[in-house]
């Protein structure tokens, strides 16, 4: 399958993912990290979660 077509069909199947509440989650005694961005994109989810079986399946 061409690569173009493989990604068009995973971000046709894209179920976006806001950033979580709080916004900052502490990763060890000495780190956190803050997801920056809305719904539609956004840095711990970028555009959002794949479906893969909606990817897999979707008419081409």
């Amino acid at each position: 399958m061409d690569p173009a077509e493989v990604e068009r069909l995973l971000y046709a199947s894209v179920v976006p993912m806001a950033c979580q509440s709080p916004r900052t989650v502490k990763v060890d005694d000495k780190h956190s990290q803050t997801c920056k961005g809305g719904e539609a994109r956004n840095g711990f989810y970028g555009r959002g979660v794949v479906n893969a079986l909606l990817a897999a399946t979707i008419e081409r």
